[in-house]
């Protein structure tokens, strides 16, 4: 791969000149061949070529923080973009990375998930041969799109987002009808217990808005926003609003009225028991890793709560029960995107790509990259959309994110890995 081969060649660079007893053994020929090439070589600016990968280098160092400073974001996207070319790393458990970059002034790309909804540059100077170390309050994770949540009676993820040092604005159901006001905001939160006043109109709006790249994360009873109201009871309200009916807790699928997934796609019922899952497995290896944990308690302080009954193939199990035979507990889908997606963000200066590393598409990343960048990466052969090729996501998860009025740190690390890789 490119990227471990321009590692080693640097680290023998590096080396060689740092340990100058030695150079005095080394032939004269073998010195001058050396320096030969090196001259030849240029650095990385908008005057020439993208680099190769003998062009000399320098690494860059650090640890990535969210905005509040001390949680570390696992498993970001930390890249150099020289002309189309990507030098690109990732965080580890702890945030911290190690990149090696091409000589002279470079911007410092950080990006969790697709990079849409949070990124960060910085500018720099990679010293040819040495290891530079950026400051902490340069490496703060920022906000580059609005959120929005949906007030419930049980959960407050809002405050999980808060607590991370990000804004989340308040909005009604009835603002859901609305489609341009939630095209405005990277991803909605629909706490538990928001579940009725949904319609036909929101259900389409909401559809829309996924397929067009806005994420969506739902708990619990609020499942109606993806799937509609159970019609097991007859009455309604005033404002013809259908109400959950209670399950016998068998495993069935009942007619819903409305939602935009389908029985077959996702069916829930409110069969759910109150009291403790215990070693329920982390499927997803990067949650696992966010969290430091392959398996988890959970705590359901309330009854009734959304069962996963039937679900299909196209949705990613994440949190999985299987000594209660509760099966899915969290689960992530994303939605197939028109193919004249618009796929600019808000401010229409920065653009969501597929970066193909020539010669290994296999290792190829979805980045968010500046929209004046993207000419070199289109001649270089990278693609407009993700390498997924689909955008928006949603999540949702059967367990509360507020109970008992507190969050459990397990929950609260689950919840902070879903909000920063939206």
């Amino acid at each position: 791969m490119k990227y471990l081969h321009s590692r080693m060649i640097f680290f023998k660079l590096q080396q060689s000149l740092k340990h100058q007893n030695m150079k005095r053994f080394i032939p004269f020929l073998v010195v001058a061949a050396l320096l030969f090439s090196l001259a030849a070589l240029v650095s990385c600016d908008k005057d020439n070529p993208p680099v190769d990968e003998f062009t000399p280098g320098g690494w860059l160092a650090g640890q990535v923080f969210a905005k509040n400073g001390t949680t570390p974001i696992a498993n970001a996207n930390v890249f150099v973009d020289c002309n189309g070319e990507i030098y690109i790393t990732q965080t580890d458990r702890d945030g911290r990375f190690k990149l090696i970059a091409p000589e002279g002034p470079q911007v410092l790309n950080i990006q969790s998930g697709y990079g849409r909804i949070f990124r960060t540059t910085v500018d720099v100077t990679v010293e040819k041969y040495k290891v530079t170390t950026i400051p902490e309050y340069d490496l703060k994770l920022a906000q580059a799109a609005n959120l929005a949540y949906i007030a419930g009676s049980y959960d407050e993820i809002q405050d999980v987002i808060e607590s991370l040092g990000y804004t989340c604005t308040a909005i009604n159901i009835t603002d859901l009808e609305d489609a341009d006001l939630i095209a405005s905001y990277g991803a909605l939160f629909i706490n538990c217990s928001a579940h009725h006043g949904f319609n036909e109109a929101i259900w389409n709006n909401l559809q829309e808005y996924v397929e067009n790249g806005g994420s969506l994360y739902v708990s619990d009873w609020a499942v109606s926003s993806l799937i509609g109201y159970l019609t097991t009871k007859d009455q309604c309200d005033e404002n013809r609003h259908w109400y959950y009916g209670h399950s016998t807790g068998t495993k069935s699928c009942p007619t819903r009225l409305g939602g935009f997934i389908t029985t077959d796609d996702l069916c829930t019922q409110r069969s759910g028991l109150s009291g403790t899952i215990t070693g329920a497995s982390v499927i997803n290896q990067e949650l696992a890793d966010w969290i430091g944990l392959n398996t988890i308690d959970i705590n359901y302080d309330l009854g009734s709560w959304e069962t996963i009954q039937q679900l299909s193939d196209s949705w990613e199990v994440l949190i999985q029960d299987d000594n209660m035979g509760y099966g899915p507990l969290a689960v992530r889908t994303r939605l197939d995107s028109p193919a004249d997606l618009d796929l600019k963000t808000k401010d229409q200066s920065w653009v969501t790509i597929c970066h193909i590393p020539p010669g290994n598409p296999a290792n190829a990343h979805t980045i968010t990259i500046a929209l004046s960048a993207w000419p070199a990466h289109e001649a270089h052969g990278d693609q407009m959309g993700p390498c997924e090729g689909h955008s928006g996501s949603i999540i949702f998860t059967t367990f509360h994110n507020h109970p008992d009025d507190d969050i459990p740190v397990e929950i609260q690390k689950i919840l902070e890995y879903f909000i920063i890789n939206l």
